[in-house]
């Protein structure tokens, strides 16, 4: 028996045809479920930014105070009203000074850190643990006197 080799091309078209047709109709689920996943990572992004990005940096706004380096300054933060229990701080130190100075950071009752900070363009953060909705800073200038500093100061709380 002789095959005709047109035969042999048909043959394998219909099975390539019919191939793909039994792929397309699978694939008919495709598009729903990839667009369910899609909608899935959105609803879960959008979760987590609700839950936990916008409670601790939108809610939480930081305040910010600008002192010139002429004498020893002692000034104090607190949290804000609308605030629940804190439970953090973020204190960010940026400036221009003509020499060194030090900070020393408590919470009322003790010192709970102290930093010595050099340079003419002064970058320093300090993030921790805080239990007290007030935070008292000295800045006591060394050596020549001069410069500006921003001190900006964020306490991480909880919503009420």
């Amino acid at each position: 028996m002789r095959t005709n080799v047109l035969n042999l091309f048909s043959i394998k078209e219909d099975f390539y045809r019919k191939k793909i047709l039994i792929m397309a109709n699978r694939g008919k689920y495709y598009v729903p479920v990839s667009l369910t996943i899609a909608a899935l990572i959105i609803s879960l992004g959008f979760w987590g930014y609700a839950a936990y990005i916008r409670p601790i940096y939108l809610n939480n706004a930081a305040q910010t105070e600008t002192i010139d380096l002429k004498k020893e300054t002692n000034f104090t933060f607190s949290k804000h009203l609308d605030q629940g229990k804190v439970y953090g701080i973020e204190i960010e130190v940026s400036g221009n000074v003509k020499s060194n100075f030090d900070l020393i950071i408590s919470n009322g009752d003790k010192e709970v850190h102290a930093a010595s900070l050099k340079g003419k363009n002064i970058q320093f953060l300090y993030k921790n643990n805080w239990s007290t909705d007030s935070c008292f800073l000295s800045v006591l200038p060394k050596g020549e006197i001069g410069g500006k500093v921003t001190i900006d100061c964020r306490f991480l709380a909880l919503e009420k």
